[in-house]
C-alpha cells in the first residue's frame, strides 16, 4: 500500500471518529463537567498508553532538546484547544459544534500556504474552495432558522468553537514544521496526553472546587469518557498524526470537512436534533469538495498497486 493512501485511510478513520465525538461530547456533558471529563479521559489514556509508549521510547527515545517543544504542542492541543472545544459544545448543539470545527482546514490551508510555503494545485483549490463554500452554507444555515440564535450562551459557544480552530492550526502547522527535525508523531502523542492529564487536574480541582470525581457520573457517562479516551483520544489522534508525516498539512486537514457528515445521523437519532435539507445541501458540496481535492494519480496508483499485490 502506498504512502499516500495509508495516509488517507488513517485520516477517513480519524475523521469518522471525531466526527462521532461531538454528539457523544454532547451527551456526556449532561453526567459531569467539561474538567472534570477532560481529567478522567487523559487518565484513562495515560493507564493505556503508558506501556505502548515505554516500549516504543526504547527503539525512538525522546532528544532532550525535543521536550519544551513537543510539552508545547501538547498544551496547544490538549489544553487550550480541548478547553475551547468542551466549553464551546456545552453553549451550542451537536451539530452546529461539529460544523464549526470542520472550519478548522480553512485556517490550516492557509496557515500551510503562508508559513509552511506548501503548493496547492488547481484540483486542490477547486476542491477545497468547494468544501469551503459547502461548510459557509451549513453554518450559515441555522441563521435562517428563527430563534437559533436568541441566546448570548449559543453566541458564546460558537466563538469559543472558533478559537480552538485557531489553536489547532497553530498546532497542526507546528507539528509539520517539527517533523522534520525527528520528532515522531507518537512522541507528540504521548506527551500531549500527560500534558492534558497534569493540566486538568488543577482546572478540574478549580472548576468544581473539589477533587476529581467519576463517582455521581452516570454508567453512559463514563461510556463516554471512555470512547473519547481510546477512539477519539489514543486512536484517532495517532492516526492523525502518522498521516499528518506522511503528506501536506493543507491535504490532511481537507479530511476534516467530512465531520458534519458523520455527526448528523448521531445528533439526528440519538440527541434528536433537527436536520434541514440546506444542511444536506452543504454537506453534498463538502462531499463533492473533498473527492476533487483528494482525486490524484497517486492516489489511484496506490490502490491499484494494493489490489494488484492482493492478488498475486
Amino acid at each position: 500500500m502506498s504512502t499516500r493512501l495509508t495516509a488517507y485511510i488513517l485520516l477517513l478513520l480519524s475523521s469518522i471518529i471525531w466526527g462521532a465525538s461531538g454528539p457523544i461530547i454532547k451527551f456526556t456533558l449532561d453526567f459531569t463537567t467539561p474538567f472534570n471529563f477532560l481529567f478522567w479521559r487523559f487518565l484513562l489514556v495515560a493507564v493505556v498508553a503508558t506501556p505502548i509508549f515505554l516500549w516504543y521510547i526504547k527503539r525512538h527515545p525522546i532528544k532532550t532538546q525535543w521536550l519544551p517543544k513537543i510539552i508545547f504542542l501538547g498544551f496547544l492541543a490538549t489544553t487550550i484547544n480541548l478547553s475551547l472545544v468542551f466549553f464551546g459544545f456545552e453553549r451550542t448543539s451537536a451539530i452546529q459544534g461539529t460544523l464549526l470545527a470542520s472550519i478548522a482546514p480553512i485556517f490550516v490551508v492557509t496557515g500551510g500556504i503562508i508559513f509552511l510555503k506548501e503548493k496547492v494545485t488547481r484540483r486542490e483549490q477547486i476542491g477545497i474552495s468547494l468544501a469551503f463554500l459547502g461548510t459557509i452554507f451549513i453554518v450559515l444555515e441555522p441563521l435562517l432558522q428563527q430563534g437559533v440564535f436568541i441566546t448570548n450562551d449559543m453566541v458564546l459557544g460558537n466563538f469559543l468553537l472558533i478559537l480552538a480552530n485557531l489553536s489547532w492550526m497553530v498546532f497542526v502547522l507546528l507539528s509539520k514544521n517539527w517533523f522534520e527535525e525527528g520528532i515522531k508523531p507518537f512522541h507528540i502523542v504521548f506527551i500531549s496526553f500527560l500534558v492534558g492529564l497534569v493540566s486538568f487536574f488543577p482546572l478540574s480541582i478549580i472548576e468544581s472546587s473539589s477533587l476529581p470525581s467519576i463517582a455521581n457520573v452516570a454508567p453512559s457517562g463514563i461510556l463516554g469518557i471512555a470512547f473519547m479516551a481510546i477512539f477519539a483520544g489514543l486512536i484517532a489522534y495517532t492516526a492523525y498524526e502518522v498521516a499528518l508525516a506522511r503528506i501536506e498539512a493543507s491535504e490532511a486537514t481537507v479530511f476534516h470537512y467530512l465531520l458534519p457528515i458523520w455527526a448528523a445521523p448521531l445528533a439526528v437519532l440519538w440527541l434528536g436534533e433537527i436536520i434541514t435539507p440546506t444542511f444536506l445541501i452543504g454537506a453534498l458540496i463538502i462531499a463533492i469538495g473533498v473527492v476533487i481535492a483528494e482525486y490524484r494519480k497517486g492516489l489511484l496508483t496506490g490502490i491499484r498497486s494494493h489490489h494488484l499485490a492482493h492478488h498475486k
